[in-house]
């Protein structure tokens, strides 16, 4: 059985976000194992201490900070991956943007008063709906500061 995935997440620069794109296009239309979203993202760098199913990644991009794959089993979800981009990454709203297509604002939690704006993004396909959050940087509203994504509503195979 082929790959989903036909490349690596490994841009050559911060405008270069094809690789997410493709993340967003794989997940909606195609079922992926969590095995194989680390594999995309980089190299397994073992479990979460605190979380055994969290699985923690070695990003092959410099541009990521961190990377974590896992389930969510308590709303049926089987993956989900959050990227944490550097403090001084140059990833920009405008270039999620041209890749995905328009973000839209989301309310920010009443308490919550450290965390940048939040915007997201839905994509329909074959699989499920791509669901893509993204944090931009509480005191640069162009920079990215993290992206969550997961697939929901699974279609069954018949």
């Amino acid at each position: 059985m082929p790959h989903p995935f036909p490349s690596r997440a490994n841009p050559a620069s911060p405008d270069d976000v094809g690789w997410l794109a493709e993340l967003v296009h794989t997940l909606a239309n195609v079922a992926v194992s969590r095995a194989e979203l680390v594999a995309f993202l980089g190299e397994p760098a073992g479990s979460d201490m605190w979380d055994e199913k969290r699985e923690l990644v070695r990003p092959l991009s410099p541009l990521i900070e961190s990377a974590v794959v896992y389930p969510l089993s308590h709303i049926g979800i089987d993956v989900a991956v959050d990227l944490q981009f550097q403090e001084g990454s140059a990833l920009l709203r405008e270039s999620v943007e041209r890749a995905l297509g328009e973000l839209r604002a989301m309310p920010r939690a009443p308490d919550d008063f450290s965390s940048g704006p939040k915007l997201a993004y839905r994509r329909e396909g074959a699989h499920g709906t791509a669901r893509v959050f993204v944090e931009l940087h509480p005191s640069d509203e162009t920079r990215v500061r993290s992206i969550h994504l997961d697939v929901d509503g699974v279609r069954q195979r018949s």
